[in-house]
């Protein structure tokens, strides 16, 4: 029988050629593909010592530019760093994503990776470094935007950037300046940034708040012009420093104060509506009104809180009776003493009037503009005083001696006569109306006189 020869050279091809595979295999194991390519240059068949060389040769970034507004404003090295690159780990890692008993794939495939050494620093060298760069030493703080008060009320202030190096910030940012290679960062990018901003709700919400406190405005009907309280006065009584809207309650309230001080002694004032002659601003001769300081305090901090707009008078203490202004009432004697003409008022309708006289002026004798009230109704009365005596059917005294009587005496009432013809003080009505007004008059009825 013949033996078959092909059989022990086919196991011998067989076996060498495993022997190459796993020999290739072996060696691949530390060595890159041919074809392989790291940051686009050609590492084939170089092995992981001679790749961490290589690439280590290539790292160009060993100083960093720190780039102000017009440029390049410091340089600080990797050395002064005390820093340092590592490559074994990476291209380790890189190496391993290439399983070496699968070389054969190189034949139709290429890998091409990209690659950054590690960089690692000396903490206390580091951080030293950095404390000593101009850009830490010095800088200016960023401003918050705020609210400035002005004359009217206020304004919005925005917030300015500052050239002061966030530490933390920038400290990492150099790190990761090496780590990723780049050749400068900017100084701005690392500024510290304003806690508030013109649109942070912080802010709005202080602003809305102004917006309402500042939009009231008081008038007080007080004296002989209104007393008017606006944003000028209340931006004073306002407090924002401690990062929220408050009224400074201590300062309203001496408000109030001066304002009782100023007008408690004008308080006996009445404002009355008259006939012809709108608002006019008497003196009540019965009361002397005092502001209710307690009460007027927490009144107006409430009206500041809504930001209102409106008239008022202060609270008053009273002796008795009802707030001041409705004590007139609509029932009522009024004395026009320049327009010499009388009006007697129940309910608001008019049911007598006439022309009248009044106490004479080229004499220092002119009848008292106030508000009073009648005292006493009297028939048949003499009256008498300096220079004088006369008797009246009819006396209404509604001050002192003052009084609204008859005068036989007269023939001619309104007009000028006052002037240089007038009465000793008294209201001089004719005889024949004062009968009428006589019935229509009650003891305690207002009399309103004025000029």
């Amino acid at each position: 029988m013949k033996k078959n020869r092909k059989n022990p050279y086919l196991f011998g091809v067989l076996t060498a050629a495993v022997i190459l595979y796993l020999a290739l295999s072996v060696y691949f194991m530390e060595h890159f593909f041919p074809g392989t390519r790291i940051n686009g240059a050609d590492y084939g068949l170089f092995s992981v010592a001679e790749a961490e060389n290589a690439l280590l040769a290539q790292v160009g970034n060993t100083s960093l530019s720190l780039l102000g507004k017009e440029g390049v404003q410091e340089v600080v090295t990797l050395e002064a760093l005390g820093g340092h690159y590592e490559a074994h780990n990476e291209v380790l890692a890189l190496k391993r994503k290439q399983n070496g008993f699968l070389w054969l794939r190189m034949l139709w495939s290429r890998d091409s990776f990209s690659f950054l050494p590690d960089v690692f620093f000396e903490e206390e060298t580091f951080e030293n470094t950095l404390d000593s760069l101009d850009c830490i030493k010095g800088g200016t703080s960023p401003q918050n935007a705020r609210i400035l008060f002005t004359d009217t009320g206020y304004r919005v202030e925005a917030e300015r950037d500052g050239t002061l190096v966030d530490r933390a910030r920038f400290s990492e940012g150099v790190r990761q300046a090496f780590a990723s290679q780049t050749p400068d960062i900017r100084l701005q990018d690392y500024y510290q940034k304003p806690d508030i901003c013109k649109d942070s709700p912080a802010l709005l919400e202080i602003t809305a708040q102004l917006d309402i406190w500042l939009s009231a405005r008081i008038t007080y009907e007080i004296g002989e012009a209104p007393l008017i309280l606006d944003a000028g006065k209340i931006r004073e009584w306002i407090d924002i420093s401690q990062g929220k809207p408050l009224l400074l309650t201590d300062k309203i309230e001496a408000y109030v104060d001066e304002l009782a001080d100023t007008c408690d002694g004008e308080s006996i004032k009445r404002v009355f509506y008259s006939t012809r002659r709108g608002r006019i601003v008497l003196s009540d001769s019965r009361h002397a009104w005092r502001i209710d300081r307690e009460a007027e305090k927490e009144a107006l901090l409430a009206c500041i809180r809504e930001g209102k707009v409106m008239e008022r008078e202060p609270y008053y203490l009273v002796p008795s009776g009802p707030k001041m202004g409705s004590e007139i009432g609509n029932t009522y004697v009024e004395v026009d003493i320049t327009a010499q003409h009388l009006w007697v008022y129940r309910d608001g309708q008019v049911v007598m009037e006439t022309d009248v006289v009044t106490g004479n002026m080229s004499k220092g004798q002119g009848t008292p503009g106030m508000l009073a009230y009648i005292y006493s109704k009297e028939r048949n009365r003499t009256l008498r005083g300096p220079g004088y005596t006369d008797f009246v059917q009819y006396w209404v005294p509604f001050y002192r001696g003052y009084g609204i009587h008859d005068s036989s005496w007269r023939t001619t009432f309104g007009g000028d006569i006052y002037k240089t013809n007038g009465s000793h003080g008294c209201v001089n009505i004719s005889r024949d109306i004062m009968g009428d007004i006589f019935e229509q008059v009650e003891v305690g009825m207002p009399v309103v006189l004025y000029y």
